[in-house]
């Protein structure tokens, strides 16, 4: 069995279609959970607020995943949880006080610089707050009166919380060693033989942006854009393919909020800032990066929402450099281009499922091993501009159902493997629904 049995049209079910890619993503909701927003929203409205309320925790559970919010009702008390990564927002509200909490880590000792640093991250919460329950437990809570508990509100400051909880209880355990790790929810765990793909493929990403032949480094020191280009591709490979948590994460995290948010920093800083982000992950030993590997049970996303102008003006802004590498025969620069941008889309937007299924098929035709060894195949066919044509023709037809005017339109014209990976964001740019 090929690979490429992805292209085929009696196409088989391969193990990485099962497998979990990318962060969760609120996207594609549907008309019925927008009808219980709707209804949420007019209750509140109404004055009815434990209505309102209850039909907000209905919006949060997940159609494909109908576990991960929890909801007990006795007489005038509503108790609920909700699942978020490896954490669980448990809470309750009355006909007075809406209240919901979750739990970081026990502190057996609170030192001075674990105090500073809740504190100073306070003060970037919206909404919530830290606290010291009665047994040590570092908790997030946050709190309203239920007169001033709208949809809006709850879902925000539920999400804020639900959403750093996750993410930073394990870097906490990490910089601070005193704490004691509280994972009240369930991980998934993934199986080592995956993980052992998923550190192969990250060794290669980081060989990658270190590759030091001197033809590469004559192309970079004359172009330092092509440089960040190469270093984000990786990064965002990282993140999309072998989706880590805790320290890998938040490297990531970092680097992508220092190239993008800092505007006083010159492009040879960010290079190196990105370099770093590159450097810190290479220096992970292998049993930390086995830990930070589990799948986890979500119902915020850490992305927004995109519009179509969006993404086509990311896709129109990039692409333009394209055409010059290609011209000069830099075709590494070309590849990374593109798969930056494909990275770029991924790890800002919730994207529509069609969409983002075409993203990562553009990631199956440029880690072709890495896929191969998920699936247990070979990687050695031919692609040609016609299997991509037929594959992109395939995820339109899934999802004629559900997006009735969606279309796509082709661009491949030629076998050209760069062209065609251009090509395929220009039908991602082109595409209508």
């Amino acid at each position: 069995m090929e690979f490429w049995n992805i292209f085929r049209a009696n196409e088989v079910i391969r193990p990485s279609d099962s497998m979990i890619f990318g962060r969760y993503s609120e996207a594609g909701i549907s008309e019925s959970k927008l009808q219980i927003w709707d209804k949420s929203i007019a209750y509140y409205e109404s004055g009815d607020y434990k209505s309102s309320i209850l039909e907000l925790l209905y919006y949060l559970i997940n159609e494909n995943n109908p576990n991960n919010v929890i909801i007990n009702e006795s007489n005038n008390l509503v108790d609920f949880s909700i699942h978020q990564g490896s954490k669980i927002v448990t809470g309750y509200f009355n006909n007075q006080y809406f209240r919901s909490e979750v739990q970081i880590a026990k502190g057996a000792e609170l030192k001075i610089g674990l105090l500073r640093e809740l504190t100073e991250i306070t003060y970037e919460l919206e909404y919530g707050r830290f606290a010291l329950n009665k047994e040590d437990i570092i908790t997030l809570v946050f709190d309203s009166y239920i007169e001033e508990s709208s949809p809006y509100k709850l879902f925000y400051g539920l999400k804020e919380i639900a959403l750093f909880a996750d993410k930073k209880d394990d870097v906490l355990l990490v910089d601070f060693k005193n704490l004691k790790p509280i994972n009240n929810a369930i991980t998934i765990a993934v199986p080592d033989s995956e993980k052992l793909i998923k550190w192969d493929l990250l060794k290669k990403l980081i060989s990658d942006c270190n590759n030091d032949t001197e033809e590469n480094k004559n192309t970079l020191d004359k172009f330092q854009g092509a440089h960040t280009y190469i270093l984000l591709a990786a990064i965002y490979k990282i993140d999309y393919l072998i989706k880590p948590e805790s320290k890998i994460m938040e490297y990531i995290e970092n680097a992508d909020k220092d190239y993008f948010i800092d505007k006083s920093t010159d492009l040879t800083s960010k290079i190196k800032l990105l370099q770093e982000c590159i450097n810190n992950i290479s220096e992970i030993p292998q049993s930390q990066f086995n830990n930070e590997i589990y799948n986890v049970v979500s119902t915020f996303s850490w992305t927004n929402h995109s519009s179509h102008s969006q993404i086509k003006d990311v896709i129109e802004a990039e692409l333009k450099t394209f055409n010059w590498f290609y011209e000069n025969k830099n075709y590494n620069i070309c590849e990374a281009i593109c798969s930056y941008i494909v990275g770029y889309l991924l790890y800002h937007f919730s994207l529509i499922p069609p969409i983002k299924e075409l993203l990562q098929f553009y990631l199956e035709l440029v880690e072709p091993r890495f896929f191969s060894k998920l699936n247990g195949t070979e990687d050695n066919d031919v692609i040609t501009s016609l299997m991509i044509k037929k594959r992109i023709n395939k995820i339109s037809e899934k999802y004629k159902s559900k997006y009735p005017a969606l279309e796509f339109i082709s661009n491949t014209k030629n076998d050209d493997f760069h062209l065609n990976l251009r090509n395929i964001l220009l039908t991602i740019q082109s595409y209508q629904y």
